[in-house]
């Protein structure tokens, strides 16, 4: 009988400090590029984050920053939860077979010095394993009605749907941008051809009509697929039309300091990488 799986820690980074958050950005966290590289963290990997200073755990996925300039930057409504210049613990979760688990020791990194130090202070040695990746997202789409009724579930108009490639049941994380909430829920394909969002029962407290919502689901894959993955990442405009959907390897770090409503650190200086 195949044995069943279990989800593990696989890579942690201790000790990094947030030098930026961006309100303004549609979601993830922007980190180093050398960072990335010294714990094994892949673009677009569901990152979970733990702020030591306030308590928060949070969760979404990762972008690269420019090399060297120690950025750790929280993007979007995750910016809300969090202040500069938090200390946070950063990790990624494995699924792997019971048979191997005990095999596995998991990556650590430690980071000081601004973000620029950075040690590996334990080597990954994991066996074959499946990671979390964002499957698709839906950038800053608008909410057309949201109901307090007792079924639990975000209406999603079938263009805009199949455009993410989300299917009828799946689980996606939705971070409203207008708000600051974050929750999960289960979409519910509409029957109309439309492009409407629509959250239903008591998620529908968490928002409000007319709100700017970023939806993304996640999958998982095996680890060395999952370094050539490449998302869907669906555009819309003001009425929920589909202006374009890409498949980037890696997402292009917005112009980083530009917004007003953002946070910086007295002694760091953004990069920017359009």
């Amino acid at each position: 009988m195949k044995k069943s799986q279990i989800d593990q820690e696989a890579r942690s980074v201790n000790g990094v400090k947030i030098t930026q958050s961006e309100f303004d950005y549609m979601g993830s966290i922007t980190i180093d590029k050398k960072i990335m590289e010294a714990s094994g963290f892949l673009p677009f990997q569901k990152i979970y984050i733990h702020d030591i200073d306030n308590g928060q755990h949070l969760w979404t996925y990762a972008i690269e920053g420019d090399a060297g300039t120690g950025i750790i930057c929280l993007n979007g409504s995750i910016a809300r939860k969090v202040t500069v210049p938090d200390t946070l613990k950063l990790h990624t979760a494995m699924r792997v077979s019971e048979d191997t688990a005990d095999e596995a020791k998991k990556g650590i990194v430690t980071v000081s010095n601004g973000n620029k130090t950075v040690i590996t202070q334990q080597a990954a040695v994991l066996p074959q394993h499946d990671v979390e990746m964002l499957h698709s997202k839906i950038h800053c789409a608008t909410v057309h009605y949201a109901e307090d009724i007792p079924n639990e579930y975000i209406v999603i108009g079938q263009k805009l749907r199949k455009a993410a490639g989300l299917h009828d049941g799946q689980r996606v994380d939705i971070y409203n941008k207008t708000g600051g909430k974050r929750y999960t829920a289960t979409v519910k394909a509409g029957e109309q051809e439309g492009m409407f969002i629509s959250p239903h029962g008591t998620d529908a407290r968490k928002i409000r009509n007319k709100d700017i919502v970023i939806l993304c689901a996640y999958t998982s894959m095996d680890y060395e697929q999952a370094k050539t993955h490449k998302p869907p990442l669906v555009f819309v405009d003001k009425e929920n039309n589909v202006k374009k959907v890409d498949h980037p390897k890696t997402e292009p770090v917005h112009l980083l300091g530009v917004a007003n409503k953002s946070q910086q650190s007295g002694n760091f200086i953004a990069q920017s990488k359009l």
